[in-house]
């Protein structure tokens, strides 16, 4: 014999509370999600600068010489660091020091602005900018405006024989091949960097073509 269950109707109301619950979760999903969403930025950011920090550019470097790998356009990259920077927070206090940083990688920022370009705090005083389908001679021109920049600002530095805070730059460039690498071209550039110091500072140095 063939058994029918009569289902009870639910209770006034149980709908509307079930609704409710599922409106609620729904918000609770998308605040998740936000919350992500914002840690996952955060994680990509120095605290001090809120520029890129290190991890955003080891991330994003080798992702743009694959893409100019397979398009055989130019990567180049500006290695830069504050000169006497040590002495500078050792007069003026890290307080100073902080807005100092703050100030460099804020210029650095405004002056590499073009969509796809990055600017990351390297590490300590040291900054660098990442610039995708840029030959050498633009990004001289970008390391130029940064150094012209920068004495716009003239932060003083009783410490530094140039009486105010400067940059050391280094300038290098790339077609990415599969005979090289991204370190390739962060050794290059911190080899002209060290060309610049051992120059006296306050200088560019460029990759020969």
């Amino acid at each position: 014999m063939q058994r029918y269950h009569i289902l009870d109707t639910p209770p006034d109301g149980a709908f509307d509370r079930i609704t409710a619950i599922a409106i609620h979760q729904g918000e609770l999903y998308q605040r998740l999600e936000l919350a992500n969403h914002q840690l996952q930025k955060l994680s990509l950011l120095d605290g001090l600068t809120q520029v890129a920090n290190r991890y955003c550019f080891d991330q994003q470097l080798p992702t743009e010489w694959q893409r100019l790998q397979r398009a055989q356009a130019p990567l180049s990259l500006i290695l830069c660091d504050i000169d006497y920077f040590k002495r500078y927070n050792d007069t003026y206090g890290q307080l100073a020091g902080d807005r100092c940083l703050q100030q460099v990688a804020r210029l650095l920022q405004n002056t590499v602005h073009r969509p796809g370009n990055l600017v990351a705090r390297y590490g300590g005083e040291e900054f660098v900018a990442l610039l995708p389908e840029t030959d050498l001679v633009g990004a001289k021109l970008v390391a130029d405006r940064i150094e012209q920049g920068l004495k716009h600002l003239n932060i003083a530095h009783g410490e530094s024989p140039m009486g105010r805070v400067t940059l050391s730059i280094g300038v290098a460039y790339q077609v990415p091949q599969q005979s090289s690498s991204p370190e390739d071209l962060v050794r290059q550039a911190d080899q002209w960097l060290y060309q610049a110091k051992t120059a006296g500072r306050n200088t560019i140095r460029t990759q020969k073509r």
